[in-house]
């Protein structure tokens, strides 16, 4: 039989614990997010265990509410927020919760396409923090192209990852063989020309295996190496909705920077400017100051057809060029950090 807690008595055990505000503001933004439904989730909050269950799902709640600060949240269909719920209350390590967190933010955001967050709960579910740490890494060593259009693959070494996580060999090959399962990362390959019969003619090259049997030809063939992994395009959405979004106050003053500084930016890149970086990295430590520049670089090259690096010096901007393109990187941070 369930021990369901009714959500009158939740609310009053909330008020206890939490504060009278801190308590109806989750609930409040919990009936925004669920509609009509939201009485059947005093149960799935409090569940059929303790209290302690609850509390983390209280503040995986109260930080989803920071993240959306002064916007209005959509409905989060149950079949997304039930599991979502369920799994984040067993996460008490901060990096995870701040992952639930974030992922039920990406998914409350108005209009926000939550066609494939199902997936997403799922696979954050069978991750440890080292494993979201591991992802993160590799997502920060990732350049702007793979990170926002999936120019993949982009190939990591081992070493570095091994040394930003203190983590040793065989650890690295377990994280590795469970991202690799769950299609997050995937794994060099290298063809063995060792079985590969080699002529040159007229200057072409050809290659013919010396195994006859076609059966074993991709495994004699080709090998797959855990020394350099990348992230999958599966990989990349992945940890993007588990990041924090940029508050709207964020980046009102990141765009304000970079349009009271615009000729600066284009004329140092790809330099960086001092101001831009560090008050880009005070204003959310998640922001990427190389996710800004490649946003320079790929409106100014969509505007001019040109290359910043190749502009001509002589010819500068427009005003309504320079609108063009402070309205490009909008678009770019929106879909970059929601």
């Amino acid at each position: 039989m369930s021990d369901l807690v009714p959500m009158d008595k939740l609310q009053i055990e909330a008020c206890k614990a939490f504060g009278k505000e801190a308590a109806n503001n989750v609930f409040a933004f919990l009936g925004d997010i669920t509609g009509p439904p939201a009485k059947e989730l005093g149960g799935l909050l409090a569940d059929q265990v303790r209290f302690l269950r609850f509390k983390n799902q209280f503040k995986l709640i109260e930080k989803t509410r920071a993240f959306l600060k002064g916007k209005k949240p959509q409905e989060v269909p149950l079949r997304i927020l039930a599991p979502l719920l369920e799994h984040a209350s067993w996460a008490e390590e901060d990096i995870l919760q701040d992952k639930w967190a974030s992922l039920l933010a990406s998914a409350a955001m108005p209009g926000a396409d939550v066609s494939n967050h199902a997936t997403y709960v799922e696979l954050l579910r069978q991750l440890s923090p080292i494993h979201v740490a591991f992802l993160d890494f590799m997502y920060k060593s990732s350049n702007y192209s793979s990170r926002r259009f999936g120019r993949l693959p982009e190939y990591i070494a081992d070493q570095d990852v091994m040394r930003e996580l203190l983590i040793g060999e065989d650890q690295y090959a377990i994280c590795c063989e469970l991202l690799i399962s769950l299609n997050l990362i995937s794994q060099d390959i290298i063809l063995n020309t060792d079985n590969l019969e080699i002529e040159k003619e007229n200057g072409l090259f050809s290659a013919t295996p010396k195994l006859k049997i076609k059966k074993r030809l991709w495994r004699e063939l080709v090998s797959r190496d855990i020394g350099s992994i990348s992230l999958t395009f599966l990989g990349i959405s992945f940890v993007r909705k588990c990041r924090h979004p940029l508050a709207p106050e964020n980046r009102k003053a990141i765009l304000l920077l970079i349009r009271e500084n615009l000729n600066e930016i284009i004329d140092q890149h790809p330099n960086r400017s001092a101001a831009l970086t560090n008050m880009a990295r005070e204003l959310t430590p998640e922001m990427l100051v190389d996710d800004i520049y490649g946003a320079v670089e790929t409106g100014y090259r969509k505007i001019t057809g040109q290359y910043i690096a190749y502009r001509d010096e002589e010819h500068p901007l427009t005003q309504e060029q320079k609108k063009e393109l402070i309205e490009f990187i909008a678009d770019d941070l929106r879909y970059m950090y929601g």
